[in-house]
């Protein structure tokens, strides 16, 4: 059965850790590359060629992360960055099924987009849900209220989301190689591996338009207007 955490709260916990990650800038932007973080997804493809993971599965990843390639990577730059927690899961997060009372270990905590701690929170409160969009728009609804999203953000949340459970799988598929006893480790593969299914499934343009209007904002794509414009003041004159 999957652990049932209240959306809303865990929307309003993130955002909260948000913004208090600003207090926490200029201490840890030297923190060394860390396996967990979403901004070194592409380093993974080391795990692929080591065939740890079924074909069937290791051509999916290998598809999220080059659509991680073209929708995140050229906007990196743009994204606000802050000290994460990037670890809300099951395990780690306090609560008694009606409230959440705070978050635990910090271990894989790094100075990354600051929006790739609501990738990771959803990327584990969706899985075994019926409805997956639906309760994401529960979460990021909450965590707006708290600390406002961008458009930006928006557009990329998506592919984030699919490079969380793209790097968990990864990741614990080489750590049972070397550790095939532990029972900890594979805990969340297989939910894991579903909802990365299912989100294969989706319209990544109606699944971000959803995201959009949870939070109460345009449906405008930004990346492509703001790619058109670049290209455009490239090539042609102002005058």
């Amino acid at each position: 059965e999957p652990t049932i955490w209240p959306a809303t709260e865990l929307g309003n916990l993130l955002g909260r850790l948000a913004l208090h990650s600003k207090s926490f800038e200029g201490m840890c932007q030297d923190l060394n590359p860390s396996p967990w973080d979403l901004q070194h997804l592409c380093l993974h493809k080391a795990t692929l060629d080591e065939n740890y993971l079924s074909s069937k599965l290791e051509s999916r990843i290998r598809y999220f992360i080059q659509q991680y390639e073209i929708n995140v990577i050229p906007h990196a730059h743009r994204l606000p960055k802050a000290f994460i927690h990037n670890d809300a899961n099951e395990w780690n997060i306090l609560t008694n099924g009606q409230n959440i009372f705070g978050l635990i270990d910090f271990g894989d905590a790094c100075y990354s987009w600051t929006i790739n701690d609501l990738a990771v929170g959803l990327a584990y409160i969706l899985m075994q849900r019926s409805d997956p969009v639906s309760v994401a728009c529960e979460v990021i609804e909450a965590y707006h209220e708290v600390r406002p999203l961008d458009l930006l953000e928006m557009d990329v949340l998506y592919y984030l989301i699919a490079g969380r459970l793209c790097l968990s799988l990864c990741n614990s598929a080489k750590a049972l190689k070397e550790h095939p006893d532990s029972e900890y480790i594979g805990i969340s593969a297989k939910p894991a591996k579903s909802l990365l299914y299912h989100w294969l499934s989706l319209n990544p343009i109606e699944v971000t338009e959803a995201f959009k209007s949870a939070a109460g904002l345009s449906k405008t794509n930004h990346i492509v207007e703001t790619d058109v414009m670049i290209h455009r003041d490239r090539h042609f004159s102002k005058a």
